[in-house]
């Protein structure tokens, strides 16, 4: 897997598998630059091996980047190094403060089966903080995080509650935003984050027997609402309820704090991408496609998609194929794309033979 960090008319970095050598048989993932454009692209200098998840802090030169277990970084030179490694720990979910002064992750502890948020100041690169948990992501301006926490980790069932810390008052309690039971038919509670003016104002993703879902809340309300609308919050963002199976991928935030953007996979059918207005509650389709990202100014959205999947699935049913047949098909043509707000267009920005822009 491979992730991309954009920043506004800064260079875009992304992570992309090589071309498979003679004798190999798994690719190495490695680190690119190119222009926003997609002009000037550039292999960075780092080390062989699978790299996945790249992302950018504001503020800082540095480009941060899974490693098999370590989290690795591209400094100021473009240089790889370690920023952290530890037997027996996975580190994941790197995300930074909208100002870059701290950097949160979930170390996760393999042989307890438990994972820690921990928080490190990017200026003097020390850890200032730590307590169970995982998944944190960042309010907007402000240094308090959200995340979830789950009491019987590697367990059947148990109690899965999103919550929110304040870095800023390290004496003040953790607040409690929500919790659910899993174990029947909720499956999962993950991947919460802040979309409003206060820390009640959250979203977060659910897995139940279905499939996954976001559920968007706002002080006990729905956050966005359809055209129709009815209320948004688990199901369909374009059909309304008594749609198909339904499978919502990632939601990315603009930094402005004005839009998201989510991924939608009906089933059998390829993923599009819809943009939500989040003061007017309101959503629409924008492009065909999967993992979005935005660029540092909120105007443009990064995404992937593999230009023939469509076309061969235009002609599945007469060539009698159905949607197995045909997505083995499109793993090695994933390639990146930009849609622009302001002109409503999209475009491809990479062209490569090989397993590329999966972000």
């Amino acid at each position: 897997m491979a992730s991309y960090a954009a920043t506004g008319a800064e260079r875009l970095f992304y992570t992309a598998d090589l071309p498979l050598k003679p004798g190999e048989r798994k690719a190495q993932t490695q680190v690119f630059s190119m222009n926003p454009d997609g002009s000037d692209a550039r292999q960075l200098k780092s080390s062989p091996g699978t790299k996945a998840h790249a992302s950018r802090c504001a503020s800082r030169p540095w480009v941060f980047f899974q490693n098999e277990d370590a989290l690795g970084l591209l400094n100021e030179r473009r240089e790889e190094e370690v920023f952290l490694s530890a037997k027996g720990v996975q580190y994941h979910s790197p995300r930074c403060s909208s100002d870059g002064k701290y950097l949160s992750l979930t170390a996760w502890d393999k042989v307890n089966k438990r994972g820690f948020i921990e928080v490190y100041a990017l200026a003097t690169r020390r850890r200032v903080s730590r307590w169970p948990g995982e998944y944190a992501s960042w309010m907007r301006a402000r240094h308090i995080v959200i995340y979830r926490y789950y009491d019987n980790p590697g367990g059947p069932a148990g109690n899965i509650s999103l919550y929110v810390h304040d870095l800023d008052r390290p004496q003040a309690a953790v607040r409690l935003l929500y919790s659910e039971k899993v174990g029947e038919s909720l499956y999962d509670v993950s991947e919460p984050q802040i979309v409003g003016p206060a820390p009640a104002d959250f979203v977060f993703r659910a897995y139940d027997e279905h499939e996954y879902f976001y559920y968007f809340r706002r002080l006990g309300d729905s956050f966005v609402r359809a055209r129709d609308r009815r209320p948004l919050e688990h199901h369909n963002v374009y059909a309304g309820s008594g749609g198909p199976p339904l499978e919502q991928g990632n939601l990315a935030l603009s930094l402005d704090g004005k839009f998201a953007v989510m991924e939608e996979h009906p089933w059998n059918t390829p993923p599009s991408l819809y943009l939500i207005d989040l003061k007017a509650r309101d959503s629409r389709k924008i492009a065909e496609g999967f993992n979005p990202t935005w660029s540092a100014d909120s105007t443009r959205i990064f995404f992937d998609k593999d230009p023939g999947f469509y076309a061969r699935y235009a002609k599945a049913p007469e060539r009698g194929e159905n949607w197995t047949q045909i997505y083995p098909k499109s793993l090695e043509g994933y390639e990146i794309y930009v849609y622009d707000l302001g002109t409503g267009k999209e475009e491809r920005l990479t062209r490569n033979a090989h397993y590329d822009g999966f972000l």
